[in-house]
This record gives C-alpha cells, structure tokens and sequence, in this order.
C-alpha cells in the first residue's frame, strides 16, 4: 500500500485524520482499537474483519460524527499502521472535536496495549 492515508479530509469539512505505526500486528492492533471504541461508546459499529475495518458513529450533541479507521500491514510487512479518521456529517466547524477524538482513540489503544506493542 502507498503511504498515502485512505481517508483524506475533504475540504471545508470538520474533520480530522491520523496514522499511527506500531510493532504490534496488524490482529493485535485491530482487537485493542475496537476494544477502544467500545470504551468510547461508539455506537452503529460496523465491523469488517477481513479487511481490518471499522467504521463508528459519535452523537455530539444533536449532530452525528463518523469515525472509520483501518488496520494494515507495516512495511516489508512488519508491525501495523493504523489509519483513522473523524469526520464530522455536518458543517466546516466542530471545535476541534474531532481531533479530540482522534487523539482519545491513540491514547486508548495505547492503555489496552503494553508499551512495547504501541
């Protein structure tokens, strides 16, 4: 896969987006971040095992945020990389919501896996 991030931000979208490389593989590192988005109380999860992709749903306040992210091999197939995205449905503003998320999602994978994975 290139290294190009498969959820591109739209412009004037609330959105933000994320690449993290762990030595962990790809299985581990898919497991701890569901597990992370449960935490997170995502709701409307859907789950695609084969292809290592999950795409969630956020309610903020009267609004829906979408989050996706997929888990794939490393380089020369060591170790993960794992993409995310959190976008908001509507409007060009959300306060940096979804870059909040983003970053509460890392720091919760990062809590379920040992330190050496992530």
């Amino acid at each position: 896969m290139p290294n190009t991030h498969p959820f591109p931000c739209p412009p004037n979208r609330a959105c933000a987006h994320a690449t993290h490389r762990s030595p962990a593989d790809v299985e581990t590192v898919f497991h701890a971040a569901r597990e992370a988005l449960v935490a997170m109380n995502a709701s409307g999860m859907t789950v695609d095992a084969a292809r290592s992709r999950v795409e969630a749903t956020f309610r903020v306040m009267i609004f829906l945020d979408d989050l996706s992210l997929e888990v794939h091999p490393g380089a020369n197939g060591a170790g993960a990389r794992l993409y995310v995205q959190s976008r908001s449905r509507v409007g060009r503003f959300d306060f940096g919501v979804n870059r909040r998320r983003v970053n509460r999602l890392l720091r919760r994978i990062g809590a379920v896996l040992p330190p050496s994975a992530w």
